[in-house]
């Protein structure tokens, strides 16, 4: 409506593109502020015992105790149980945490949306795997990933390709 009152008037002007899009830039800011701040907190509360599967071994071993193998309980509690007394497992987890979070940044600097869209896929595995295993309730965040990063392309692109039309 303001649109068309300015075209009216003839006083409607081009927005700049940093006007139209600092609030898209201010979200993906918060997003990696967001998993660059869990990294730090993880760093301060426990040192490296997080990023060396220590932390996660604890935890695991402490969801798993707390929600039991009795039946019609999730079968969740017994896979992080299963995962928790793997000492390589767990290592692998939270070197793999470590770099995630503390890298999450650097999607600030990736243009190429393959690999934001395999970075995206990583983010939802990640939550979903935190879901599954010990019951963090963030699993609805990787939707504001595609709210904020455009992973657009190469899924119309892959749309394109299913139906054989050139890319």
């Amino acid at each position: 409506m303001d649109a068309r009152r300015l075209l009216k008037r003839g006083t409607l002007r081009v927005v700049e593109e940093w006007e139209a899009t600092w609030p898209i830039k201010a979200g993906q800011l918060y997003l990696c502020f967001f998993y660059f701040g869990s990294a730090i907190a993880k760093l301060r509360m426990s040192g490296l015992e997080w990023f060396n599967g220590v932390g996660i071994k604890e935890l695991l071993l402490e969801r798993s105790v707390r929600t039991g193998f009795e039946e019609g309980v999730a079968r969740s509690s017994e896979w992080g149980y299963l995962i928790a007394k793997s000492d390589a497992i767990t290592s692998i987890l939270g070197a793999s945490t470590l770099v995630f979070e503390f890298g999450f940044p650097l999607i600030l600097l990736i243009r190429d949306t393959r690999i934001r869209l395999l970075f995206f896929i990583g983010v939802t595995g990640f939550h979903v795997a935190n879901y599954v295993l010990i019951n963090v309730q963030f699993l609805l965040l990787p939707i504001l990933f595609l709210l904020f990063f455009d992973i657009t392309v190469p899924i119309n692109s892959f749309r394109r390709w299913q139906r054989g039309t050139p890319a």
